[in-house]
């Protein structure tokens, strides 16, 4: 994925969102727009399934705390709402989302189980 933090393959009829950036895929500005990018391809390519998957031992270890520092309470709410909008905005996904996490990997997987139901 070189520089990127999230990609999108296609696999057939499924679409394949991974979220690669070691060693936690903390959610930094980065990620998140990598994985903003990633679902909007996803629902470009008419996929019929897209599965959600990480590498690493974690699926996310959270977000990176750095990118709190030096900002004020209102752009650290905004941090936080972009991280709430796009979870929120995976369940208004047009084909099932499938999130296909191993049992090293589940830190951070509830939010997305839940916005798969």
């Amino acid at each position: 994925m070189a520089d990127r933090h999230v990609g999108f393959e296609r696999q057939g009829d499924v679409g394949v969102v991974v979220v690669d950036s070691p060693p936690l895929n903390l959610w930094t500005p980065e990620l998140h727009a990598d994985l903003e990018g990633a679902l909007d391809k996803a629902e470009s390519e008419n996929v019929r399934a897209l599965v959600l998957r990480a590498e690493g031992r974690a699926f996310t270890g959270g977000v990176d705390v750095q990118h709190f520092q030096g900002k004020t309470p209102d752009e650290a709410d905004e941090i936080f709402q972009a991280l709430v909008r796009v979870v929120r905005g995976s369940r208004t996904c047009r084909c099932p989302l499938l999130p296909r996490f191993t049992r090293s990997a589940s830190r951070g997987a509830s939010r997305w189980r839940w916005a798969a139901t």
